[in-house]
C-alpha cells in the first residue's frame, strides 16, 4: 500500500493545530500509544507550526527534524503492521518524507488572526485563508471596510447629489 498524501496532510494539519486538550483525539486518530509523552507531541506540534510559516526551503529542512521526532514516538501497532492497521503514513518513512517535501509548498497560514485552526494546506496558489466560513466572513468584512475607507466619501457625496436632485 502506498502512503496516502491525504493521510500525511491530515496528520500534519491536525498536529499543527492541536492544543494540549486535543492530544487524546490525536492519539486515537493516528494510533499513537499512550506511552508517548505529551511533551514529544507538543514539541512536534510546535516544530510543525514553526516551519509552517517559514520559507519553502526551510520547511524542507524542518521535515527531516519532524520525522526524527515522529520516529521517537511509541506506537500501539508494530511498524511492520502499520499498513494493515490504518496508519500507512508511517509504514514507509521514505515515502512519508517524499510526500511531506511535496506538500511543503502547499503549507499556508490563515490570515485571519482569530482563526481557530490557522495551519492548513492551500488548494490553489495565492490562497490566503483556510476556507472556513468564519474566515471567509472575516475577509469579506475586511474587503468591505477597505473599500469604504478608500471610496466611501466619494460614494456618499455622489449619493447625496443624486438624492438631492430628485426632491
Amino acid at each position: 500500500m502506498k502512503t496516502s498524501s491525504r493521510t500525511v496532510m491530515d496528520y500534519m494539519q491536525e498536529l499543527a493545530n492541536v492544543d494540549p486538550r486535543g492530544i487524546g483525539r490525536l492519539r486515537r486518530r493516528f494510533q499513537i500509544a499512550e506511552g508517548t509523552p505529551d511533551e514529544i507531541l507538543l514539541e512536534l506540534a510546535g516544530l510543525i507550526r514553526t516551519i509552517w510559516g517559514s520559507p519553502v526551503e526551510r520547511r524542507k529542512q524542518g521535515i527531516v527534524k519532524i520525522l526524527t521526532l515522529i520516529l521517537k514516538m511509541t506506537f500501539t501497532t508494530p511498524i511492520g503492521d502499520l499498513q494493515n492497521e490504518g496508519a500507512p503514513w508511517l509504514a514507509n518513512t521514505f515515502e512519508v518524507l517524499l510526500d511531506s517535501v511535496k506538500l511543503v509548498e502547499k503549507m499556508a497560514v490563515c490570515e485571519n488572526p482569530e482563526c481557530a485552526t490557522p495551519y492548513y494546506f492551500s488548494k490553489r496558489n495565492g490562497q490566503k485563508l483556510c476556507g472556513s466560513d468564519v474566515c471567509v466572513g472575516w475577509a469579506q468584512r475586511q474587503a468591505k471596510a477597505k473599500w469604504w475607507a478608500s471610496h466611501g466619501i466619494e460614494w456618499r457625496h455622489e449619493r447625496a447629489k443624486q438624492k438631492g436632485g430628485k426632491k
